[in-house]
């Protein structure tokens, strides 16, 4: 692959974030690439900026990196943009998501993926990817969309439509409104569409990722020290 634009929106994430900069950084084939990170946050954004440029040095991956504030700063030019946001306050919002469904005896294993807490969810998240989304078709109306967020964020009709049209290069769609996707789904037969069967979340560094968090918590067990990564056992979470 020829050195190209990659836009990450939602860079600051400290979960999705983190993980896609290191596969893009890591990827030989990706090597003197632009990578553009936005994100809101501006805290967040100069820390991942911080950390872009150090693995950009450590891995010799010679890309130009910058940041944004916005996306419509980023997305001339783009070939690719990589999708991951959530509508501010996170933490706030997913708690609200699972424990307000909860008080009318609905529980759900993981409030964002469906039911009420995956309506709201979703409801708060769709207007902005919906901005995204027309801003690609302005400014660079050949790039891919990458949505490893939440399928139910993206309005798959407006979606085909823009992609039947031409009005985008394309999409990876790793997530999706109904999943397993529905098999007479018209994206499954579109040459412009990649499916993955929501597993962005993994890659070539999974295994040795979570041998480090172990002994990293198995260390602090031993030294009497806060765990990371705790689970809120009454929260379900």
């Amino acid at each position: 692959m020829l050195p190209t634009k990659i836009v990450v929106i939602g860079a600051g994430s400290a979960s999705f974030g983190l993980h896609t900069l290191a596969a893009l950084m890591r990827s030989p084939r990706l090597r003197e690439s632009h990578l553009a990170l936005v994100d809101r946050n501006a805290d967040a954004l100069a820390l991942v900026g911080r950390l872009a440029q150090r693995l950009n040095r450590e891995w010799d991956a010679r890309m130009t990196v910058t940041t944004h504030t916005h996306h419509a700063e980023a997305l001339e030019g783009a070939g690719f943009v990589v999708l991951s946001i959530e509508v501010p306050p996170r933490e706030r919002l997913w708690r609200m998501d699972y424990e307000i469904p909860l008080r009318y005896g609905v529980r759900q294993p993981y409030a964002e993926n469906g039911g009420p807490g995956g309506f709201a969810h979703a409801a708060r998240n769709i207007g902005p990817v919906m901005e995204i989304v027309r801003d690609m078709e302005k400014l660079c109306p050949d790039a891919w969309l990458i949505n490893i967020s939440r399928g139910a964020i993206v309005d798959e009709e407006a979606l085909v439509e823009a992609l039947r049209e031409g009005r985008i290069g394309g999409a990876c769609l790793d997530v999706f409104a109904e999943e397993p996707l529905p098999p007479e789904s018209p994206l499954w037969d579109m040459p412009n569409v990649i499916i993955t069967p929501h597993n962005s979340w993994s890659s070539p560094h999974i295994e040795e990722r979570e041998i480090a968090l172990f002994l990293e918590n198995l260390r602090r067990y031993v030294a009497g020290e806060p765990l990371l990564n705790v689970v809120d056992k009454q929260a379900g979470y």
